[in-house]
């Protein structure tokens, strides 16, 4: 079932897909676009629900959560199901976004020997705004040209990120991970002309590295003691009260709660800040250590396992929103005073609200309202 709601919560139609785990949808022009396991790509009307066009793509989508995409012209989705417990996908499809014809599509493990893929999460830069990405596009003076995608697959024992012409899929370059034995979880996300991928390794650390989005070139690589499972945020963040602020990179370190077992776990994660020229940290958040089964309202018969943190959103004031769904709780950031360490404690740095659920994806901004879709208490804050 896909729901739409109006700013005071009352549900204004319901639209029955027929399919399991339709995914975040992004919306453009009045109409939303999503996809669903059984393979269909939808495109509906924002005020009714009313079908535009739907268009069959594949026998079956992946399941694990993403974002789909969409341009002035185009709709990017996965292609393909890895048919792994996890989801995932090995490759993905532009579609036409009047029609949902489709363009091209792109299987990463045939132009990627030698990297077979385990799961590939294509999440989606919905704006400048938003941080789950695994498809990056160009920002001109606020336009997103038609004719740039780039995505980050996902492999077992090599993380290689591709850029390809929009048009036609014709592959413009590829850059291949600096060490073997690191893959990518999320996606990627663009920015003052450089892409930001983020990833694991296979002790538990993780990185984070700026890639030049026309050469692929690595301009930067940063290291962390902690996984990063998904993808970062980009966009200026507030470094104290009356400064201007840095372009930053947003990240959560760690790894996934997983599922609710009967021997708890204790989950500790930390939020940073980095600056995008050089991966200079500006800022860390930790929120307090979270000891129970699994993330907040995870249970045997109904069990949530999101990412440790979602993406992040970054709103027009330099403030940062993310969820900590280890421990089901919202959070607002700020480093108010300058000092490169966001205190918890501290009211000017720090806001907070316990959904009591994790949640994936990204904090959502609308003119007035933030929206967080946690798996069991999907929430609007109005300003």
């Amino acid at each position: 079932m896909i729901f739409s709601f109006t700013k005071a919560g009352w549900k204004r139609w319901e639209v029955a897909t027929g399919a399991s785990n339709c995914q975040n949808p992004t919306i453009l022009e009045g109409v939303l676009y999503t996809s669903c396991a059984n393979g269909v790509v939808l495109a509906l009307t924002m005020d009714e629900g009313k079908e535009v066009w739907s268009r069959k793509l594949t026998d079956s989508l992946p399941t694990d959560t993403y974002t789909v995409s969409a341009t002035a012209s185009y709709v990017v989705v996965p292609y393909g199901d890895m048919g792994h417990m996890t989801g995932g996908a090995n490759g993905l499809a532009l579609l036409e976004r009047a029609s949902g014809d489709v363009r091209w599509t792109y299987n990463i493990s045939a132009h990627s020997p030698g990297a077979p893929v385990f799961v590939t999460l294509l999440d989606t830069l919905a704006n400048s705004l938003w941080g789950v990405a695994a498809h990056c596009r160009i920002l001109v003076d606020g336009a997103i040209p038609d004719n740039w995608l780039c995505d980050a697959p996902t492999a077992v024992r090599a993380s290689v990120a591709n850029a390809r012409v929009m048009t036609d899929g014709s592959e413009l370059w590829r850059s291949p991970p600096e060490n073997a034995g690191t893959f990518t979880l999320g996606g990627v996300a663009c920015g003052e002309g450089l892409v930001f991928n983020g990833f694991s390794k296979e002790d538990g650390s993780g990185g984070l590295q700026a890639l030049n989005l026309s050469s692929g070139e690595r301009l930067w690589a940063k290291s962390f003691p902690q996984e990063i499972h998904n993808a970062p945020a980009v966009g200026r963040v507030l470094l104290r009260y009356g400064h201007p602020g840095r372009t930053a990179a947003i990240v959560g370190q760690g790894g996934p709660p997983g599922a609710p077992l009967p021997i708890p776990d204790l989950l500790k994660g930390t939020v940073v800040a980095v600056d995008v020229t050089d991966g200079e940290t500006l800022w860390t958040f930790e929120p307090p250590p979270w000891h129970h089964h699994g993330a907040a309202g995870s249970t045997f018969l109904q069990p949530c396992m999101p990412d440790l943190f979602s993406g992040a959103t970054i709103d027009g004031r330099g403030t940062v929103y993310i969820n900590w769904s280890a421990g089901g709780i919202t959070y607002a950031l700020r480093d108010a005073n300058g000092d490169g360490r966001i205190d918890e404690r501290d009211p000017a740095e720090v806001s907070a609200f316990d959904l009591g659920s994790g949640a994936t994806g990204p904090p959502a901004i609308a003119p007035g309202m933030l929206f967080v879709n946690a798996c069991r208490r999907p929430s609007a804050f109005l300003a």
